[in-house]
């Protein structure tokens, strides 16, 4: 008997390690050639986007329901390697791999053998696929992209050029240099300090939707240690505001503070028409003088527009999408070609620039300042921006705006 029960344990060693029993964990997030690494490059402003998403692998599991274990896919594609049957022994996992997509279809049934090997926190090996063109010069992986870890803290670069690299060790490759002022997300921090000319600190792994994630030393970084997870959000859209001849537009304009008191939208717009700030300074004025919010964070701030860019916008928004126009706004937004007039009497988009039927004139005068020409109960506007737009504001009885007539004029 002590023989049969000795077989069958050894017959139960044998059979590979179910791929649902396996911690795949590791592998989540998205994998870049090591040869593909940025290297000391200079990111200088927000919209430089040095993140090469057709150079990475995204690893994705499926549902425990699923007869394959996930798949290793090209990032921005839909297909890639479909994993199946995992063993592992000494952090080396060797998957049965197929070509296939992210909807769990088999492209080619040829039977591949490949195995990934942990090389370090955020570095793999994968073997077995010589033929790939993404691994061709080198099959060594560097997770640029980590879906295991929820951003913990927000902070800024507080010098200039700083080195975003690979490890938290002087010794590492440098990604990046990171300009000053620069917003980026904290993931966690080094266990360990490092000595820099008589002053220790810790490192951080930080996140940027600009940059591949990476380690940063402690001293080049404004760190908010108030928790991202405690923020609230309030988003601004579609409004506008005059000062000093210019209009301050927001537009999708996200608030990210931490109160115990929710910020209502009446106050967060008299708190913006109040006060005096540029794009830079937004963020530290409302802390100076609004200690009851704590602003951690704003996203997309206000552009400054003029009258002509406005008047521009909102003639050519309407007139591409004359056919459309047409056919749902009938009655509301009428087309006379010939002389090139759009006569607009209800609100069709939500991006008007604060101009809407139904507002005031008071709240007319407010973003558009003082009018080329007052009649009884018109205000008229003539600019020139690649030709000369006049409109015309209709108002009710109420002083309400009942509609307004937008016509172009090209330069002669």
């Amino acid at each position: 008997m002590k023989k049969v029960f000795l077989l069958i344990y050894i017959c139960l060693i044998s059979i590979p390690l179910s791929a649902k029993s396996i911690n795949l964990n590791f592998l989540n997030g998205t994998w870049m050639p090591e040869n593909e690494l940025p290297s000391d490059v200079r990111v200088q402003l927000e919209y430089d986007m040095y993140y090469p998403n057709d150079s990475c692998f995204d690893f994705i599991q499926f549902e425990k329901n699923s007869d394959y274990i996930g798949i290793l896919k090209y990032s921005g594609l839909s297909y890639g390697y479909i994993l199946k049957n995992c063993t592992e022994k000494d952090n080396k996992y060797t998957f049965e791999c197929y070509l296939g997509s992210l909807s769990e279809i088999i492209i080619d049934s040829t039977k591949l053998m490949v195995t990934v090997s942990i090389l370090g926190e955020d570095w793999i090996q994968i073997d077995g696929l010589p033929q790939d063109k993404l691994l061709s010069k080198s099959n060594k992986l560097y997770r640029s992209k980590d879906d295991r870890k929820e951003p913990l803290h927000r902070a800024i670069v507080n010098d200039y050029s700083v080195r975003l690299r690979t490890e938290p060790s002087l010794k590492s490759h440098t990604m990046y240099l990171l300009p000053e002022d620069y917003e980026i997300e904290i993931l966690e921090q080094s266990k360990d300090v490092t000595e820099i000319n008589g002053e220790k600190w810790p490192w951080y792994k930080i996140r940027s939707i600009y940059c591949v994630d990476g380690w940063i030393y402690g001293k080049y970084l404004d760190i908010d240690k108030t928790f991202i997870q405690d923020e609230k959000t309030i988003e601004l859209n579609d409004f506008i505001i005059r000062k000093n001849n210019k209009c301050y537009y927001f537009f999708g304009t996200k608030f990210y503070y931490v109160s115990n008191s929710l910020l209502p939208l009446d106050e967060l717009k008299e708190i913006l028409i109040k006060e005096d700030y540029t794009e830079k300074t937004l963020l530290s004025t409302l802390n100076a003088n609004y200690t009851k919010y704590h602003f951690s964070k704003i996203k997309w701030p206000f552009k400054i527009i003029t009258n002509e860019e406005i008047f521009r916008e909102l003639y050519f928004t309407y007139s591409q999408d004359e056919i459309n126009l047409r056919t749902i706004a009938k009655g509301k937004v009428e087309f006379n070609n010939k002389e090139k007039i759009i006569k607009i009497s209800a609100n069709i988009y939500p991006r008007n620039f604060g101009i809407n039927i139904g507002m005031s004139k008071e709240q007319l005068l407010s973003i558009l300042g003082a009018p080329s020409k007052v009649n009884k109960n018109e205000l008229i506007y003539q600019v020139e921006n690649s030709g000369f737009f006049t409109f015309t504001f209709v108002f009710n009885e109420k002083k309400q705006l009942e509609l307004y007539v937008c016509q172009f004029t090209h330069k002669i």
